[in-house]
This record gives structure tokens, C-alpha cells and sequence, in this order.
């Protein structure tokens, strides 16, 4: 696809400079601090204590950025959701840890489909999740979902297999409790390759608007 007819079409790209991760920012001010209140006006994800184990990824339409997760890594259980509570889910022969963090859509763009995001903004950082687990060989996901929150991911995680763990806690942000979910790797793909419906077959494919793997 040329360049000039990215516009108007939803891409995700991986954040690898500072320029990306400023739109990042953008987008973690905008929803946790302006419309949830839950962040101060200087919050950086530079500044933050799993930035340094962490890949990002950024949707962006008309030249806005619009959506983004972020993927910690770990070969042990030092995460932000380990850290906070137990997961039986979790043994100690698993190494190969990632945990799914604020994954987040502008306001303006949810629920909304788009040239590039047939399911939305939402449907490509879970795709962006999904293939990056497979390309850096991780064995289990890991991820919290607000019990509260208006904007929550449970029911669409649930629908892709993950497990509710039975495991909780009180989200530091917030105060708000936290289901903990998890699934394996395997277990992922097994699912939506099994999966009935366009939204497996989607997250599955690599398209066009996965400009990271364009490059």
C-alpha cells in the first residue's frame, strides 16, 4: 500500500523511537488521566518501572494515534500483576512470561470500525498481542481486567479462552478490584485456529496494516 492512501486506513506499528512512544504518552494522558483520572498530567512510559522490559505497539489513523498496548516480558514471575497477587495458573518450570498491560483505545475511536481495523482499534492491539507472542516464543499470557471499569476486556478475552484464574486485586491506579487472567501460548492458538466467526480469522492473518512486518 503507498504511503499517501495510509491516511485514512488504520496501521499498528511497533514503537521503536522516541517519536512513537511521545504518541504513546499521548494516548496514556487522554484516557488514564483525562477521561479516568487515574494518572497524573506527567505520566511517561519511559519513566515507568517495566518500560525497560516492554514493547509497545501503536494504531494510528489520519496520522492520530488511536490505540495502544504494551507487552512486559519475563523470564520469572516479576511482573506488575505477580508482584500484586498469586497466580496458581503460574508453576515454576514456566519461564517465558508475558504480561498484556494497558492495552487502550481513544475515546473517540471504540466500538468503531475502520478502513485497516474491521473490528475495530481494540481488535488490532489484540492481534498485535497475538502475533507478537508467537514471534518471541512466550509460553503464557497474563493480563488483568478491571471488574468496574466501563471500558473492559474481560468478556472478549474470555471469548478467546483465557482463563479466569480465581486470582484478584486492588489495582494501585485506583483502588478498582482486578480479575487475572491467563492462558497459554498454545492454548491461544489452538483456539483461534478452531474459532468460529471473521474475528479469529482476522487476528490470525498478517495484513497490510501490520506495518512492522512491512519493513
Amino acid at each position: 500500500m503507498r504511503q499517501s492512501s495510509l491516511n485514512n486506513f488504520v496501521t499498528t506499528d511497533v514503537v521503536d523511537n522516541d517519536a512513537k512512544l511521545s504518541e504513546v504518552a499521548i494516548l496514556w494522558r487522554r484516557i488514564y488521566t483525562d477521561e479516568f483520572g487515574w494518572l497524573d498530567d506527567n505520566v511517561d512510559p519511559s519513566g515507568d518501572a517495566y518500560h525497560g522490559r516492554s514493547h509497545y505497539y501503536l494504531a494510528k489513523y489520519s496520522e492520530q494515534p488511536v490505540g495502544t498496548v504494551r507487552i512486559v516480558r519475563s523470564r520469572c514471575a516479576d511482573l506488575h500483576i505477580t508482584e500484586s497477587t498469586n497466580i496458581p495458573f503460574l508453576d515454576d518450570r514456566v519461564t517465558k512470561i508475558a504480561e498484556v498491560q494497558r492495552l487502550m483505545v481513544d475515546p473517540e475511536f471504540r466500538n468503531t470500525k475502520l478502513p485497516g481495523a474491521p473490528f475495530g482499534v481494540y481488535g488490532c492491539m489484540v492481534k498485535a498481542s497475538f502475533h507478537h507472542v508467537l514471534l518471541h516464543d512466550l509460553d503464557i499470557v497474563i493480563a488483568d481486567c478491571h471488574k468496574s471499569a466501563k471500558v473492559s476486556p474481560y468478556k472478549s478475552m474470555r471469548r478467546m479462552g483465557f482463563v479466569d484464574t480465581g486470582s484478584s486485586y486492588a489495582d494501585p491506579m485506583n483502588n478498582e478490584e482486578c480479575y487475572i487472567l491467563a492462558i497459554t501460548v498454545k492454548d491461544w492458538v489452538k483456539n483461534m485456529l478452531s474459532g468460529k466467526g471473521k474475528f479469529f480469522e482476522y487476528v490470525i492473518t498478517r495484513d497490510e496494516a501490520m506495518t512492522w512486518y512491512l519493513k
